[in-house]
């Protein structure tokens, strides 16, 4: 992630672009929501056209109390937890809260399904998983202003983004962000 919001992932699709929204949870800004614009997404064949501009999927974000090892480093994570259906980001602070009880080591992924029981690593099918959480390092943003912000690439790709989205209103990429939302809830 980039100061301005902008974000690049190492994967093949839906790897780049930016946050579209943020939002807080709660009173201690400790938890937030978020909605990625991706700038590579490619909707699936049979998905309608503009779908690729409406599909905003986000995640809630938890900071986790700073670790202090016996390095004398401090480490600093998040648990991050995105439902697997629908758009939103799970606003179910008890899940994370589960999830932090757990002491899930760094770079680990947990799963609960709907009720917010805990799935043991064996009842991993899909029917069964509802939400996925990971603990990640939080690495904070260089110091170097070169850094700070993406590169030119990047931007210029966010840029396109933009513009191919001012063909909707805001009106109408709302309703069909919703009408996506519902259709991925199934």
């Amino acid at each position: 992630y980039y100061a301005d919001g902008s974000f690049s992932f190492n994967r093949p699709t839906q790897s780049s672009g930016f946050v579209c929204d943020l939002f807080v949870f709660d009173e201690t800004c400790n938890h937030l929501g978020n909605k990625l614009q991706y700038n590579n997404f490619s909707a699936p064949e049979n998905w309608p056209y503009w779908t690729q501009f409406c599909y905003r999927p986000g995640v809630s974000v938890l900071r986790v109390p700073d670790i202090d090892h016996s390095d004398g480093k401090i480490r600093c994570s998040v648990l991050v937890s995105q439902t697997l259906s629908g758009l939103r980001p799970p606003n179910n602070i008890s899940v994370l809260e589960k999830a932090l009880s757990l002491k899930i080591e760094i770079g680990k992924t947990i799963n609960f399904d709907r009720k917010g029981d805990l799935l043991d690593d064996n009842e991993v099918e899909e029917e069964k998983r509802h939400i996925m959480v990971s603990h990640m390092h939080l690495n904070p943003l260089p110091c170097d202003p070169e850094m700070m912000m993406p590169p030119a690439d990047l931007v210029k790709n966010n840029r396109k983004t933009c513009n191919n989205l001012k063909v909707f209103s805001e009106v109408e990429m709302s309703e069909r962000e919703e009408l996506l939302h519902r259709l991925l809830l199934g």
